[in-house]
């Protein structure tokens, strides 16, 4: 009848489904986007992600040690931060100031993966060829 709940067994076979679908899928998903979507090895990505850490680190440092977030605003300028990061970090650099707090924004540790998603979108050549904005 309708409008009547999924038995749990059905509900518990397809979510056991979706887990194998996903463990089977998953590794392939991460081949096509290192080779085709992004066109460099994990190993690149993870040089290219530090080196971006380690930037962002030695400014935000720097800001917190003069309490100046104006430190972060060469990053914004030269688009290499977000707006809204970089405002959140302003933010988070003058309540340090205002509490006298240690910061600890070292980065420490080996890079690594974890959770790679893909998100699909519009081709970019069709995307360059187009002069007026994409519609959604």
């Amino acid at each position: 009848a309708c409008g009547e709940p999924w038995p749990a067994s059905f509900i518990t076979r397809t979510t056991m489904l979706a887990k194998a679908a996903g463990a089977l899928v998953r590794p392939q998903v991460e081949r096509f986007v290192f080779q085709h979507a992004l066109r460099m090895s994990s190993k690149d990505l993870l040089a290219g992600a530090t080196t971006a850490a380690d930037v962002v680190s030695a400014a935000l440092r720097d800001a917190c040690a003069t309490k100046e977030p104006a430190k972060l605003d060469g990053l914004l300028e030269k688009k290499l931060l977000e707006p809204k990061l970089h405002k959140a970090l302003g933010e988070t650099v003058v309540a340090l100031g205002e509490t006298e707090c240690k910061t600890a924004y070292d980065v420490q540790g080996a890079p690594r993966l974890h959770n790679v998603r893909m998100i699909l979108g519009p081709d970019r050549r069709s995307c360059a060829s187009v002069r007026e904005p994409l519609q959604r």
